[in-house]
């Protein structure tokens, strides 16, 4: 079987989603079907990746973006993107019997191309999450409002409309929780037999010749007796690490550091606050990297202060490494993720949407560090990539 497997980005950029194609492909390719990725030529820094190269083993083919010259053009980015994308899926060097995508462009244009077949892993929806995070930005001059306004309705909408039509179009729908599921019926109430709620995958070696801890963590730098906070995330507004930087200034952090893994627009901003809160030698900001396994190895509790999430790829991970989890529980408004679904009381605490809620969480866990136990091979068998594989193609 020919599958198509497609996002707006792949590599060499890094997150969740663009893990997840790889894993999938991994997957598929052990049971025998041609695999191919496709996604935009956008890469770091503004630049482009080749039309067709092999990255990993795989063939990456790659749609040309629109990349405008003036910044007021860049509403019409995705109108663009569309047309571009469906045009590169009618041209492609095969028909694949199975498109499965991760981004509402990119399944949208397939649709608009002709292409059958095809199942889509919802990353989240347009409606809930971007336009709650668009509320959210407070506009200080006329010229913002503006430009929020313009966004809000021109981008925005566009996005969502793409979405409905592709969540109208496909053949299924994949979601990772039944937060996510509440979520699609809530904006397309008409999708509801083609729902499948299932799971993501953790590679079960990914933590493979990673040392023990003490000296994972002298090898990021951190004293081996040093009781480690993680919070491994892009560093934007979406993901709340304000949130767990103040409530780590409310803790007790004697022997403790906090270590921030990741980069973003936010970055100057977090470091004002942690400068703000006295907390400069306390928290550690690692930047991006390329091997998390060894900051997870490295960790005694992972924090997730994420309001939104599709799932979160990143508390698997932290439980593969056997690190108990803080976060908000999902069960409140507010919240959309699927921590309830994943975390229970052997394997962390969830708070309640507040700080002060969120740094007794935190200090609970270190005083109770003893009553967790988490089962890996558990976690594991659980979260298989394999199985995800054959519900995007049996549902």
């Amino acid at each position: 079987m020919k599958i198509l497997l497609t996002s707006y980005y792949y590599k060499p950029h890094v997150g969740g989603i663009e893990n997840s194609i790889f894993y999938l492909a991994q997957a598929y390719r052990q049971q025998g079907h041609e695999v191919v990725i496709a996604a935009s030529d956008a890469g770091l820094n503004n630049t482009r990746l080749p039309a067709d190269e092999m990255v990993d083993g795989f063939r990456v083919l790659r749609f040309r973006t629109y990349m405008p010259s003036m910044a007021a053009l860049k509403i019409f980015k995705y109108q663009a993107d569309v047309r571009s994308c469906a045009t590169f899926f009618k041209k492609l060097p095969f028909k694949p019997d199975v498109v499965i995508t991760r981004n509402h462009v990119t399944g949208y244009a397939a649709i608009k191309a002709g292409l059958k077949n095809i199942a889509y892993i919802i990353p989240g929806v347009v409606k809930i999450q971007d336009r709650e995070f668009a509320g959210s930005v407070a506009s200080s001059t006329i010229v913002k409002k503006l430009k929020d306004l313009v966004f809000r309705v021109v981008f925005l909408n566009y996005l969502e409309n793409v979405q409905f039509k592709l969540l109208k179009g496909c053949n299924r729908i994949l979601a990772f929780s039944k937060n996510m599921a509440n979520q699609v019926l809530s904006v397309a109430p008409m999708v509801a037999d083609k729902i499948i709620i299932t799971k993501p995958g953790i590679d079960a070696g990914y933590f493979d010749g990673m040392p023990d801890k003490p000296t994972a963590k002298q090898k990021v730098g951190i004293d081996k007796d040093t009781f480690v906070y993680l919070i491994l995330s892009r560093l934007v507004r979406q993901k709340s690490i304000d949130i767990a930087i103040k409530a780590f200034s409310r803790v007790d952090h004697n022997g403790a550091v906090l270590l921030v893994v990741g980069d973003g627009s936010e970055e100057q901003t977090l470091r004002l606050l942690v400068n703000e809160l006295g907390l400069t030698d306390k928290v550690i900001f690692a930047g991006r990297s390329n091997t998390p396994n060894i900051y997870y190895t490295a960790a005694d509790v992972y924090l997730l202060p994420s309001t939104h999430e599709t799932f979160g790829q990143t508390i698997l991970e932290a439980l593969y490494a056997g690190v108990p989890v803080v976060a908000f529980d999902s069960g409140q408004p507010g919240i959309v993720t699927a921590t309830s679904e994943i975390v229970d009381k052997h394997t962390g605490v969830l708070a309640k949407y507040t700080v002060d809620d969120y740094a007794a969480a935190m200090k609970a866990i270190r005083e109770r560090y003893a009553d967790f136990h988490i089962d890996k091979e558990a976690v594991a068998e659980k979260y298989s990539w394999l199985n995800l594989a054959k519900s995007c193609i049996d549902g």
